[in-house]
């Protein structure tokens, strides 16, 4: 469980500050996350935001699951932050919680909004407690994201790296989607338009409805 971590924070030299400054517009913007986009959800807590690898017999079992008592949910995502609530029979609840923070491990799975993808996006990272509060029967956490988990190639392991600075290029994407989904009414076809990520594949397609043309002309 949470308490069971025992990770070894990297060394003080290898661990660079980040330099305090307010998020950009992009990271900070949230959009909020429909029940039935979440697959999988999974919560951690823990004191050390320096972990850097943890196995699986350390991490052990998650203090909250989808749709096991307290209900955790995500109520909100955005590049560099999430929004977590769960059910809480009193506000006296707080000072117990606070003792297990300030890190939290969130592994959850979402549906692609765009529905580019045939299989849902699977992330592990941890968050950085920022708020903590009591809300009509529910505690409400405010996540700032911190790591970037991954995991390892040869061991039942998970690697984690500093995430304050770059984040994570397909979560970003993913919150991209979903406001691009909102902003069109929750239009199932997702995004139609050309992708950057996808350029040379739609240019292939794109190829393959002109036969006989080429790009440049006189090719």
């Amino acid at each position: 469980m949470l308490r069971r971590i025992q990770a070894t924070p990297a060394e003080p030299s290898s661990m660079p500050s980040v330099p305090s400054c307010p998020p950009d517009l992009r990271s900070a913007h949230r959009v909020e996350v429909a029940r039935d986009f979440v697959i999988e959800l999974a919560v951690w807590f823990g004191r050390c935001l320096g972990l850097r690898r943890i196995h699986l017999r350390d991490l052990g079992s998650p203090v909250f699951t989808l749709g096991r008592p307290p209900y955790p949910c995500i109520d909100n995502i955005s590049a560099g932050g999430l929004g977590l609530s769960f059910a809480a029979s009193a506000p006296s609840q707080l000072a117990a919680l606070r003792e297990r923070l300030p890190l939290a491990l969130v592994y959850f799975k979402l549906h692609d909004p765009a529905e580019t993808n045939s299989w849902p996006l699977a992330f592990m990272a941890g968050y950085e407690v920022k708020r903590v509060r009591y809300h009509e029967g529910r505690i409400c956490l405010g996540l700032s994201l911190a790591l970037d988990g991954a995991p390892h190639p040869e061991e039942m392991a998970l690697d984690f790296v500093d995430a304050r600075k770059y984040g994570n290029a397909c979560l970003t994407k993913w919150c991209d989607d979903m406001q691009r989904r909102n902003v069109r009414g929750g239009c199932a076809k997702g995004f139609q338009g050309l992708r950057l990520d996808m350029l040379l594949s739609q240019l292939d397609a794109a190829l393959a409805e002109l036969p006989g043309r080429s790009v440049c002309p006189g090719a």
